[in-house]
């Protein structure tokens, strides 16, 4: 949910950012945005400080599925967890953090809030 996240910041990302932290190349970002921009998704404004480059906000309409997505995605891993003893919470939390880790060293881009602790 980067762009929701970076949204919340003010802080919304370039286009080129996408690229990192979903590990595709400038094409496919490209056709993902052009998706995006014309489901109404998205907005693409020119950055300020680099003329070619793309700032990307969420539409209303995007922001509404955006929340949508984190509010499933939130209410599927408190199903999960539920489902695991209380006594095991601390082990799969702290599993799922160093996978996190793991992941945040294989790609920087990969994670926008390095060493957040996963879980509610």
């Amino acid at each position: 949910m980067l762009l929701l996240e970076r949204e919340r910041a003010d802080d919304p990302p370039r286009q080129n950012d996408l690229a990192g932290v979903l590990g595709i190349d400038k094409s496919n970002i490209t056709r993902l945005v052009q998706r995006l921009l014309r489901d109404d998704r998205v907005r693409q404004l020119p950055s300020e400080d680099d003329g070619r480059a793309r700032i990307l906000r969420l539409t209303p309409r995007g922001r509404r599925l955006a929340e949508t997505i984190e509010r499933a995605s939130r209410a599927r891993f408190e199903m999960l967890l539920a489902e695991i003893p209380p006594d095991g919470h601390d082990v799969v939390l702290s599993a799922l953090t160093l996978l996190n880790d793991a992941i945040q060293k294989q790609s920087p881009e990969a994670s926008p809030r390095p060493n957040r602790r996963i879980g509610p």
